[in-house]
């Protein structure tokens, strides 16, 4: 038995207060509002959507801050099977670059906003809270085109992503649908555990810093969703209680890490693996994570 309470640990595993639901919408609202009504993007095509926990359903701040990804889809950056390029496919040369594109999406956001309001960051444009929305993170995308792991039996298929380039000119390709996509299909498959379970942990994550007891910004919200995706349904599914169900969780975590076998997870898009040298997070930042974890909850 943990030193928390089944109640307390069931209550963790719920979203977020729905009192902030009309913040979040008015602040995606504003930002499709800033792109619709900005004509230099008459003539392109584009998406806006929601990425991150609140698209993934996993938040669990209140006041907490949403990413939206501004992807332009009428050019694109592709990934082509081997032997093959864009002309094998009809394709020319996009109308607009990367840079130029930021620079379209940061003005049409000034001239919403205003530019007291905003902050570029490495990877993202900052748009502040206010007592109407909360704070939002803007990504300047283009969609990333994945010819070469399409599992379709047309050619002409891709598996959609993003793309786009940090100020320090690091590029970045993820992919957010697909993301979405796979976690719905494990939470269904959980009885909407898979989610809960996240949440729970997420929480307390966020307690084992508020009482510094321990704090690694490594272990993002992401890196939990991914974490227990690679988690088997059974360890999800087949406890009767919150606490045995974590405790399962850390086991069979601790042990993935012991035998190597974490070297084939993938994150929950499986189209990226989640270790390796490019990474913000190492193997030792999670086993530190887990063991602190179950020292915290007191197994």
């Amino acid at each position: 038995m943990s030193k928390f309470s089944e109640t307390t640990l069931s209550s963790w595993t719920k979203p977020a207060s729905t009192t902030e639901e009309d913040k979040i919408n008015n602040a995606i609202s504003m930002i499709k509002s800033a792109i619709k009504n900005d004509t230099n993007f008459d003539n392109l095509s584009y998406e806006v959507f929601v990425q991150g926990s609140y698209g993934n359903n996993t938040n669990v701040r209140v006041n907490s801050d949403i990413d939206v990804n501004i992807m332009l889809t009428s050019t694109f950056f592709p990934e082509y099977p081997e032997g093959k390029d864009g002309s094998n496919y009809g394709f020319t040369n996009g109308s607009i670059s990367y840079d130029e594109y930021k620079q379209l999406v940061l003005t049409a956001l000034i001239n919403k906003f205003g530019s007291d309001k905003l902050s570029v960051g490495n990877k993202s444009i900052k748009i502040d809270s206010n007592s109407y929305r909360v704070e939002a993170d803007c990504i300047p995308s283009f969609q990333y085109r994945n010819y070469k792991y399409n599992s379709s039996s047309s050619e002409r298929n891709f598996v959609e992503g993003i793309k786009y380039f940090a100020s320090d000119h690091t590029s970045v390709v993820n992919y957010p649908k697909v993301h979405i996509k796979n976690g719905i299909a494990k939470n269904t498959q959980t009885g909407r555990n898979y989610k809960r379970l996240v949440r729970v942990i997420k929480r307390l994550r966020n307690k084992m810093a508020l009482d510094n007891y321990f704090n690694n910004e490594n272990i993002t919200s992401f890196l939990i969703e991914c974490l227990i995706w690679n988690v088997p349904n059974k360890y999800i599914n087949n406890y009767d209680t919150w606490d045995e169900t974590i405790k399962q969780t850390l086991i069979f975590l601790n042990e993935s890490i012991k035998d190597s076998s974490y070297e084939k997870w993938g994150e929950v898009s499986e189209m990226l693996y989640m270790f390796h040298s490019g990474r913000k997070w190492t193997i030792n930042d999670v086993q530190s994570f887990i063991n602190s974890l179950w020292m915290f909850m007191e197994y």
